[in-house]
């Protein structure tokens, strides 16, 4: 069965190549031997006194010497800054570095990207082997890419080409991808991207479809849907392939998230023909800035009926490319109708701002409001009032985003607020076939307990008349996999929260 994941084709300009945060100082590749963890290889990265990658160290691991082995570097090379004007790969041979192949940037005046030129040592000089090349609409998104090759030093020849069309605010709405028919001297179709959009301006729906050379006619191929939490997040994506005359599941990709809102697994599950079943995961430990601390992929088992480990990635990052800011202090504290945050930071050196954040659940932040940075040498303490009179939820998180002229950033730690104390919980989460929903209704004897799907579709309600602490038990064994909201309704206050169920 082929085991292909729709990709969807995001245009960067070289700059974003330079991280907006922390920096990848290294990075470690391990493979699961059965047993332990073996290296594999790693890349070490060094910058400049900027803060631009300078150059990309890789090393494969010698297990017979137990060392690590030069095997590629890449130097970096900048125009007008922060602007990539050339990569330089060389490669470790007989003991010393010899020219591998190179990428060079042309940029316009605003410095998109005009064209990427690759090219690979050839004994004594450089021989031309790609060209990328670009154009933009009217309001500045790549609309072309045009992409030829060279063999041994002769000119560059047509190989395929991505059309695009986008939305104003440039989101791809359609992109087809042809190839150079020799031949006859023109471009062929070959495949079609279509993508539908939510409301929040995010992928509903991303189809492929293929041309018939015979008919002329676009076939569907296959495509992917998407489903969100209530809050925006990913939740789950289902890729379906077209068969005769309709579509069939294949594979299932549902995302967890930290309690700082990073992705904290993808399990990937494979359709049988009944249901999905577990294939691969990715686990991610995250730092609560974003950056990644590990990653590790496995594979599901039937033999022995658990996961097994397959590789992992360790980062870590250049203390040397921090923002320079230090936090003192971060407190969030109730006084009848607001919330009053309070910080202290030291070291404001080149700081712009700091951006109040909120959220409802402890991992998808909204922005309140920006703070100057005083910049003013020594301690510097800051306040920030929060009205909550018209929340209802039981607890508020609290965070800062630390933002430095640059527009490099990082985050504080995050700081609950609990609004009631008797709190709408529910447990097991995630749950199969029993879930306990566990509130407390002190100033009211009447309330409705309900059940909705991720599209508000009702799947349960319950009234209940008992003042104080309440423990309701429902039969979830029939309900599908996924996530559903609890509801507890007392007159115009609903207090939300969410379970998943396997």
């Amino acid at each position: 069965m082929k085991h292909f994941i729709l990709t969807i084709i995001v245009f960067l300009n070289a700059a974003s190549l330079i991280a907006q945060n922390s920096k990848l100082d290294t990075l470690v590749n391990a493979i699961w031997n059965g047993t332990a963890w073996q290296n594999h290889s790693r890349t070490i990265n060094n910058y400049d006194a900027d803060c631009r990658l300078k150059t990309a160290l890789n090393q494969n691991w010698d297990a017979a010497t137990g060392k690590w082995v030069d095997y590629t570097m890449g130097a970096y090379s900048y125009v007008s800054g922060k602007y990539i004007s050339e990569i330089l790969t060389q490669l470790w041979f007989n003991n010393s570095w010899t020219n591998n192949y190179r990428h060079t940037y042309v940029y316009d005046a605003s410095f998109k990207t005009l064209s990427i030129v690759g090219q690979t040592w050839s004994f004594d000089h450089w021989s031309n082997y790609t060209s990328t090349s670009y154009t933009y609409d009217n309001n500045g998104y790549a609309d072309s890419i045009l992409i030829q090759l060279s063999y041994a030093d002769r000119p560059f020849e047509n190989a395929s080409l991505a059309i695009n069309i986008n939305n104003s605010d440039g989101r791809i709405e359609q992109t087809i991808n042809q190839n150079w028919n020799t031949t006859i001297a023109s471009w062929d179709n070959y495949s079609k991207n279509a993508f539908i959009y939510n409301n929040r301006k995010t992928i509903d729906t991303a189809r492929t479809t293929l041309w018939n050379q015979t008919t002329g006619l676009w076939q569907f191929y296959m495509q992917s849907i998407y489903t969100y939490t209530d809050a925006g997040k990913l939740f789950f994506y289902i890729n379906q392939d077209w068969q005769t005359s309709q579509w069939v599941n294949h594979w299932q990709y549902t995302n967890s998230y930290d309690n700082y809102g990073f992705v904290s697994n993808v399990l990937g599950e494979i359709w049988d023909g009944f249901d999905f079943e577990k294939y691969n995961q990715n686990t991610y430990q995250n730092n609560s800035d974003g950056t990644l601390y590990q990653h590790v992929a496995q594979y599901w088992s039937t033999t022995i009926n658990n996961w097994v480990n397959s590789t992992r990635e360790t980062y870590f990052y250049s203390a040397s490319c921090l923002l320079p800011l230090k936090l003192l202090l971060f407190t969030a504290t109730k006084n009848n109708n607001a919330v009053n945050l309070n910080w202290k930071a030291a070291n404001e050196i080149n700081s712009s701002h700091f951006t109040v954040q909120r959220s409802f659940n402890g991992a998808d932040f909204t922005s309140l409001g920006d703070i100057p940075a005083k910049n003013v040498t020594g301690n510097n303490s800051y306040v920030y009032s929060d009205n909550i009179e018209k929340i209802t939820a039981v607890k508020i998180y609290y965070r800062l985003k630390i933002i430095d002229k640059d527009g490099s950033y990082t985050y504080s730690k995050i700081v609950p607020v609990a609004l009631n104390a008797g709190g709408l919980k529910v447990y097991p989460n995630p749950a199969k076939d029993q879930l306990f929903v566990s509130f407390n209704m002190q100033n009211t004897s009447k309330a409705e307990l309900r059940i909705t799907d991720i599209s508000g579709k009702l799947i349960y309600s319950n009234t209940v008349n008992n003042q104080g602490n309440n423990i309701a038990g429902v039969n979830i064994s029939s309900l599908s996999k996924g996530m559903y909201y609890v509801l507890l309704i007392t007159g115009n206050v609903i207090q939300r929260t969410q379970f998943l169920k396997q």
